[in-house]
């Protein structure tokens, strides 16, 4: 399960923050090799984000996948061509998956930088105001 992977990363990176202060009663086997650059780099080879935003997009994969993006967020790994892929994937759907993907664009925006951010309001400034709705 990726979003265990996160899991174990965010852990990682909090105890190195703290310098070896904070005690973990959870451990893993993955915990001696994986790291942020390891899964990152690992997501972007893999296609993840294409993957959960292209043509299998899947509403439970959208509600799991935040975690993913605030990962890559947090790293400076997010490129644009990813915010296209989930603006794209609110695009002509069903209300359901629009939603989806609007709470993932809020919960990632403490992820990502504010040039990122500059780039997705200038999407929602090509909004026509007729096609405006309340999941907008």
């Amino acid at each position: 399960d990726l979003r265990e992977f996160v899991r174990i990363v965010r852990k990682k990176r909090e105890f190195e923050r703290h310098e070896g202060r904070i005690h973990f009663s959870y451990t893993s086997h993955y915990d001696n090799w994986i790291n942020d650059d390891f899964l990152v780099d690992w997501l972007k080879k893999k296609g993840v984000v294409e993957y959960l935003f292209g043509e299998n997009m899947h509403a439970e994969l959208i509600k799991r996948s935040t975690d993913i993006l605030q990962l890559m967020g947090t790293n400076g790994l997010l490129e644009n061509h990813h915010l296209d892929l989930l603006w794209e994937a609110s695009s002509d759907k069903h209300e359901t998956i629009r939603h989806l993907v609007w709470n993932c664009i809020t919960a990632l925006a403490s992820h990502i930088t504010a040039e990122k951010i500059e780039y997705l309001y200038s999407k929602v400034q090509q909004i026509k105001f007729k096609d405006y709705t309340t999941s907008t």
